[in-house]
């Protein structure tokens, strides 16, 4: 099947979000639609490695630009995507340093007291910028990179 003939099909099918066209780039609605676009690939077994088959992305694309009003590039997803699945990282390894669980998946931030939140600066400095606004998109991440992401932690040999 042709490029063509593959975007023609991705656009009959748009994913329709209220109050994105006319919006930044890569403003909150966008990230968000296209985290739920990555999430339903993942579902639907389109990303069989650690990232997504040519016709997902190009399904993904078509739909962002189709309701954003924006003329998303390839590169510019890819990159969005890599700079998604750091930001993954980084908000994995801050629960795995909190000595106290304060996690509330259903807003998607942190509550903890000042005291808590200063121990955890001392232990990871990226935590600050998730003191506030938490990362929302966490739950949907955890299946999108989940499988594909490594901690830090070396195995070990047997």
């Amino acid at each position: 099947m042709s490029q063509k003939s593959t975007e023609q099909l991705c656009v009959d099918d748009v994913v329709e979000i209220d109050g994105l066209k006319g919006e930044e780039p890569w403003s909150n609605k966008s990230k968000a639609l296209f985290v739920v676009l990555m999430d339903e690939e993942v579902v639907k077994g389109n990303r069989p490695t650690t990232t997504f088959t040519k016709t997902s992305w190009n399904y993904m694309r078509s739909q962002l630009n189709a309701s954003t009003g924006y003329n998303y590039s390839h590169h510019q997803l890819k990159n969005k995507f890599n700079k998604l699945r750091q930001i993954y990282k980084d908000f994995k390894k801050i629960l795995s340093d909190m000595i106290e669980n304060g996690w509330d998946p259903l807003l998607g931030t942190i509550n903890l007291e000042e005291e808590q939140w200063n121990e955890l600066f001392k232990v990871n400095n990226r935590a600050k910028k998730f003191r506030k606004s938490g990362y929302p998109h966490y739950e949907k991440l955890i299946r999108i990179f989940g499988d594909t992401t490594t901690t830090g932690v070396k195995l070990a040999r047997q």
